[in-house]
């Protein structure tokens, strides 16, 4: 089952936080910037399920670490996107996994406390209109990424 979000994260520094999974559920929280890079994972793999707050920081943040972050997670771009994906044992496993999803939480870095793991909170697919205006105004040009639509065409 996977749920997401678009955030701007340059002016807009992001705290994640994330539940505590029961050990045997396999979970990801994939990171893509605006290049489509999949820059970074929260997740079974990376961190464990024992849950932990997330620091999402764009390119000119320079700030100190909030106490109660678990680590701080750098995009090359003020936009990411992240999508988590917990794993559905079956058809009755469905309210648990809701449960899960529901504690997946994103907020900015000026509204941050640290605090218990939400049990649950609102989780969907959020589109902020600063981050569409600020997705209008960029510039997506970025050599290291780009790609040649055909051989011998320019980049794009």
């Amino acid at each position: 089952m996977g749920n997401g979000k678009w955030d701007v994260v340059s002016d807009l520094t992001l705290v994640v936080t994330v539940p505590k999974i029961e050990p045997n559920r396999y979970y990801t929280g994939q990171m893509v910037d605006l290049y489509t890079y999949n820059f970074a994972y929260l997740g079974t793999r990376a961190f464990g399920n024992d849950g932990g707050t997330f620091l999402i920081a764009g390119p000119g943040w320079n700030g100190a670490t909030p106490a109660g972050v678990k680590a701080v997670i750098r995009s090359e771009t003020q936009f990411a996107y992240i999508i988590f994906r917990t794993q559905l044992f079956n058809v009755a496993d469905l309210p648990k996994v809701n449960k899960i999803q529901a504690g997946y939480h994103a907020e900015p870095l000026s509204n941050f406390t640290p605090r218990p793991h939400p049990a649950s909170s609102p989780s969907s697919t959020s589109y902020s209109s600063s981050a569409r205006r600020v997705l209008l105004r960029q510039h997506c040009s970025h050599d290291s990424r780009r790609s040649t639509s055909a051989p011998g065409r320019p980049s794009t």
